[in-house]
């Protein structure tokens, strides 16, 4: 048991909550400032899952900021955790994304994700 990781595990996950509140109230800039630092923490520990998320959450904020390029490159990422660990649902659920979004290249993407597999 390490408690320093635990206690970054735990701020990684803080910072997420805090960012999806924010991004909801529709403070952007707050909510970036959360998901990033969530992202470092993650990254630094190794928290796929978490990262995944996060990539997730910012780019709800990219789309919300109508920069589509920005979301379409987070959501691959989330997709490419995602499959990495073995979420097939989440994995789907981010595609959906997406092509909802009409990311250039999706089709081709998603196919090469389930190749990969």
């Amino acid at each position: 048991f390490n408690k320093k990781t635990c206690n970054k595990e735990g701020m990684a996950n803080q910072y997420n909550g805090l960012g999806a509140i924010f991004l909801e109230r529709g403070d952007l800039a707050r909510a970036e400032e959360m998901h990033t630092k969530a992202l470092e923490l993650s990254d630094e520990l190794g928290l796929k899952e978490v990262m995944a998320h996060t990539f997730g959450y910012l780019a709800t904020l990219y789309k919300q900021k109508d920069d589509m390029d920005a979301a379409c490159a987070h959501w691959r990422k989330a997709c490419d955790l995602w499959h990495e660990i073995g979420n097939q649902g989440q994995a789907e659920r981010c595609e959906r994304l997406l092509c909802e979004a009409k990311c250039p290249g999706v089709m081709a993407y998603a196919e090469r994700a389930r190749v990969s597999v």
